[in-house]
């Protein structure tokens, strides 16, 4: 096993990190493909939101 000398901002700052860009790049994708209204991931997100406050 790999152990790295990384220091603890490292192991919880590169998880983030990764979660960000995938993110983002997911929100790129879906601004090319042209979803439908209403299919958007931020759309779809905020409708289950709502649903889990009521």
């Amino acid at each position: 096993m790999f152990l790295s000398r990384a220091g603890p901002s490292c192991r919880f700052s590169d998880p983030f990190l990764a979660v960000m860009v995938g993110c983002l790049s997911y929100y790129v994708y879906e601004g090319k493909m042209g979803r439908p209204q209403g299919h958007h991931l931020h759309e779809l997100i905020k409708k289950r939101w709502d649903a889990r406050k009521q």
